[in-house]
């Protein structure tokens, strides 16, 4: 399709009067057709010059051509010329819609804004987009997009016949994304646009209201009225994304791409723009302090010295402005805009959950890295850099977590099926496939100190982890514990610790751990214990228990000067201390 036909097409068929005013203010081809809702039923019909119309809003006569000059006579696409050969920046769009060429508006045109004839498609189209601006999705959109541009500069306007259509703007997609150096088999992109063209669009509108009070297409809201720039570029160019990147476009993919415009006079103009819809709606929030600090001023806290407001702020912002405050605070044509937008891509995989059980079979091993005063704790190790250094490199991350049901003290073996833990990966750039992880953990088992071994590694998804975090405060855990009293004992003893069920004892927060925990009074519950005599050493008990989630067991133990009541001194009516402890059980079902 002729993209000259189709403007001229809707022109006569919609609003000639507006598009040749929008054309006269240097808006392009593409912001033309978002205003006027192209279909591309209605061809070849002359475009209507401005002074036919008798349109004028304001706009400057210095840059309509001379008379006999074709220097600045209107290109095929609808812009304008600049003496250089070069378009003016689109103060609509600036200059992210030029990039994209000829052929990208005849995808809008087809697809998105015709809908078969029925304007209601065009809509429809739109609605998602509408319903993310709802929830405050700041902006960013899943889209495909096109045109000639690279990579972290700027969005230059090429004449029609030098430019590849739509290509442009794929390839730099394409060469952030194989830079990352992610695999993947779909892809979510994600739009990020300039606060500014919201603010330019909603001046343009309310200006356009007052100028042209009785034309149909100008009735209603700007937001509900207009195309938006990202709609537009999500519907027109996801195919040639899916084709330049050989891979399936998916929301939902957890590899994210990142295109994001932006303009250099964003920041200021948005933010002087703004000011007077911020104070209003600050007096309608009654105190609850919306746009300003509490306790603040707007003198001290200022629109530049705070961050960029998200998309959803300055849209809320516009939106409780009226059309009169419009039209007196933005005024149009706005400054004119002498560069267009630059572009940045960004391409990451959301975190990876890779979980499993560790058993930690020495003592003297912290589960995390220990320092202090700079110097290791116990082993020149930990649990978590062993696990991490068998799992962690096969998925080229930038960084990770650990996170496991809870914690055993340094000195505490972990055995039995061992406690189940997650490694957070941050940015993995592969995916192993299954069998790979029998290998991380046979790197990690085979490790010739046998410090730690790891058993049932698997992908896990989000929701496993967070069973993993409800379940570790309700979890119950077995213990094996030997057990000291100044005097033999005795099958008394045993018989009356055998004989407990559900013992519920009050902990203070123990000595050993006050300085970094509340000091509470915390019950827990003792489910069972059972003890044995141990042969050829009179004074010692060997203890098994099975307690609550959160019980300090040595503490039970020993009573930990009182703090702990009930305890094993107490009930055996004797002093009692604890010499060893392991974990030999976590009852929980993960992975």
């Amino acid at each position: 399709m002729d993209f000259g036909k189709a403007v001229r097409s809707s022109a006569v068929a919609r609003a000639p009067e507006l598009a040749s005013f929008l054309l006269q203010e240097n808006v392009c081809p593409g912001c033309v057709l978002r205003f006027l809702k192209t279909r591309p039923s209605d061809l070849a019909s002359p475009l209507p010059s401005a002074k036919a119309s008798n349109v004028s809003l304001h706009r400057s006569s210095s840059l309509e051509p001379p008379a006999g000059d074709d220097s600045n006579q209107a290109v095929q696409g609808g812009g304008t010329a600049v003496p250089n050969g070069r378009e003016a920046v689109c103060p609509m769009c600036l200059g992210i819609l030029q990039s994209l060429g000829a052929e990208f508006f005849d995808g809008v045109v087809e697809g998105t804004l015709a809908g078969g004839g029925n304007e209601g498609s065009a809509q429809a189209a739109t609605g998602q987009c509408e319903e993310n601006s709802k929830r405050g999705n700041d902006g960013a959109e899943c889209l495909g997009s096109g045109g000639a541009v690279t990579a972290g500069q700027k969005l230059e306007v090429v004449a029609e016949e030098k430019l590849v259509p739509g290509s442009g703007l794929c390839t730099v997609i394409k060469a952030g994304v194989q830079k990352s150096g992610q695999q993947f088999e779909d892809l979510a992109l994600e739009l990020v646009l300039p606060q500014l063209v919201q603010v330019r669009q909603h001046a343009l509108w309310a200006h356009l209201q007052q100028a042209m009070p009785d034309l149909p297409l100008l009735r209603g809201g700007c937001s509900e009225a207009v195309l938006p720039v990202k709609d537009a570029l999500k519907h027109a160019l996801s195919t040639r994304l899916e084709q330049t990147l050989g891979t399936k476009l998916d929301a939902s993919s957890s590899v994210r791409c990142a295109i994001s415009f932006s303009h250099p006079d964003n920041s200021a103009e948005v933010a002087a723009a703004l000011s007077p819809a911020k104070q209003v709606a600050r007096k309608r929030q009654k105190g609850n302090y919306g746009y300003w600090k509490r306790g603040g001023s707007p003198g001290e806290n200022d629109d530049a010295a705070r961050p960029e407001e998200s998309l959803a702020s300055v849209q809320k912002a516009l939106d409780g402005l009226s059309p009169q405050e419009t039209r007196n605070r933005l005024p149009w044509p706005p400054a004119e805009a002498t560069a267009p937008c630059t572009v940045d891509v960004k391409c990451w995989r959301s975190p990876v959950f890779v979980g499993g059980r560790y058993l930690k079979l020495v003592r003297g091993l912290s589960q995390s890295p220990w320092l202090v005063d700079e110097e290791r704790v116990g082993k020149e190790t930990s649990v978590q850099e062993l696990l991490a250094a068998g799992i962690v490199g096969h998925f080229k991350v930038d960084d990770y977590k650990f996170s496991s049901a809870g914690r055993e003290d340094i000195d505490v073996r972990m055995l039995g099926r061992g406690r189940p833990f997650v490694l957070e990966l941050q940015n993995a750039r592969v995916l192993p496939p299954p069998a790979a992880y029998a290998q991380m953990q046979a790197a990690v088992n085979s490790r010739p100190d046998k410090w730690v071994a790891v058993r049932d590694l698997a992908l896990v998804d989000r929701s496993q982890v967070d069973l993993l975090r409800e379940g570790e405060a309700e979890k119950q855990k077995e213990y094996a514990a030997i057990v000291w009293l100044p005097r033999p004992a005795t099958q008394a003893d045993v018989d009356k610790l055998n004989g407990m069920r559900d013992l519920v004892v009050q902990q203070r927060t123990p000595i050993r751990v006050l300085h970094r925990r509340s000091p509470l009074i915390r019950p827990r519950t003792i489910h069972s214990m059972r003890a044995e005599r141990v042969a050829a050493k009179p004074h010692y008990l060997l203890l098994h228990l099975c307690t609550q989630a959160g019980t300090y067991v040595k503490e039970f133990v020993h009573g930990d000067l009182g703090r702990t009541h009930p305890n094993v001194g107490s009930i055996l009516g004797c002093e009692a201390d604890i010499l060893q402890l392991d974990v030999t059980n976590i009852r929980m079902d993960f992975p």
